[in-house]
């Protein structure tokens, strides 16, 4: 008998037993047959008639369209949050919240907000992109403002700071 032709670590069939036991002692062997995912396969066949190919074409392009739509709403709204304290009052609430909490968690939310569609793949990851960058620009501007302007007054003045 010859090999499959996507014979391989990723392809064929595997077999997981394992033991039960219960609270009162008794023991149930039970046998779990996983078929594992033929990625071989998958790559010369396709999968739902799109090749592989199509399909990381298309997770590439939903990757590079919800991260730069984030940066681009992102970035302005940090830098307006680092330099405005009005701005930073109404907001600041709101980007805490979102702070701790991960990408994977607003899928729900997301499914119910913008389906399970294409829509709802690239406002997962634009989410996830508009608070990391908020908040990264939140710290550089409006941290990073005052500390550039102490070193500017000590060294660009010199009868400040200096003797």
């Amino acid at each position: 008998m010859g090999a499959h032709p996507c014979a391989g670590p990723f392809a064929g069939d595997t077999r997981f037993t394992y033991t039960l036991e219960t609270p009162d002692g008794q023991r149930d062997d039970a046998t779990v047959h996983v078929r594992v995912f033929r990625v071989a396969e998958v790559a010369r066949d396709g999968y739902q008639n799109f090749t592989l190919w199509e399909h990381l074409c298309w997770s590439l392009c939903r990757v590079i369209i919800g991260f730069f739509s984030g940066a681009l709403v992102g970035i302005p709204f940090g830098y307006a949050m680092g330099l405005s304290d009005w701005f930073r009052g109404w907001f600041d609430p709101i980007v805490e919240f979102m702070r701790p909490m991960p990408p994977p968690a607003l899928i729900p939310l997301v499914i119910i907000w913008a389906g399970i569609g294409e829509t709802g793949k690239i406002v997962l990851l634009f989410l996830a992109a508009l608070w990391i960058m908020a908040i990264i620009l939140i710290g550089v501007i409006g941290h990073g403002i005052d500390i550039l302007m102490r070193k500017a007054e000590k060294w660009l003045v010199p009868w400040q700071g200096r003797v």
